[in-house]
């Protein structure tokens, strides 16, 4: 999870994980450029619950921050799958079960998400470094994930959608503190096509 300040949705995000998640993780947030505010806060969520707080000095790029999250996780080697979370988004209980119970029903699975929000938020391990991690070059945050299903299922992973689990996500952060623009989606967009012609038609991939 990455997080620059607007702590009413991050403690929305973070307080439904940590009472909502039954089944043991390691939980990494990033901070990019949060204020003083922030900063305090993180450090006292350190202080009492079992969480790493990593710091990215550098300007907003959601898939590098992702990727510093994660290329620490996976240095822990019982740690098998990643989930990547929005720090504005709420989850309900029995959640990650169900994402994991899905995700084990198909051989062939590589990355798994809910029905409603973010697509593709929990993916296997070995999906992350046969791709080498997410795609820095996007600006934005909306097509990273996209992009990092689409390449998964290029390389022969299937797609799931669990309809049973819901993650309601506000889309209020990084908008509303002006990080990230409309030029970035389209930017981003031009990216994502340029990368995907076929794909692109997939609905379960193509941006919105």
């Amino acid at each position: 999870m990455s997080v620059r300040d607007n702590l009413k949705f991050f403690k929305l995000a973070f307080h439904s994980i940590m009472s909502f998640t039954s089944h043991p993780f390691h939980f990494v947030i990033i901070d990019n450029l949060g204020s003083f505010p922030t900063k305090n806060y993180l450090k006292r969520l350190q202080k009492n619950h079992p969480i790493h707080v990593i710091q990215y000095p550098n300007e907003f790029n959601f898939a590098a921050q992702l990727n510093l999250g994660f290329n620490y996780s996976f240095t822990f080697s019982q740690i098998k799958y990643g989930l990547a979370i929005h720090s504005d988004a709420v989850v309900e209980p029995n959640w990650i079960n169900k994402l994991l119970h899905a995700l084990a029903r198909e051989s062939a699975g590589g990355c798994v998400g809910p029905e409603t929000g973010d697509h593709y938020l929990l993916f296997k391990r070995e999906v992350f470094h046969k791709l080498s991690g997410f795609d820095e070059k996007y600006g934005g945050h909306s097509l990273v994930l996209r992009d990092f299903a689409a390449r998964s299922e290029r390389e022969g992973w299937k797609l799931i959608t669990d309809t049973d689990t819901d993650i309601h996500h506000f889309y209020q952060t990084q908008m509303r503190e002006g990080i990230i623009t409309t030029n970035h989606y389209e930017d981003d967009k031009k990216l994502f096509f340029s990368k995907f012609k076929q794909e692109a038609n997939n609905e379960s991939i193509r941006p919105k």
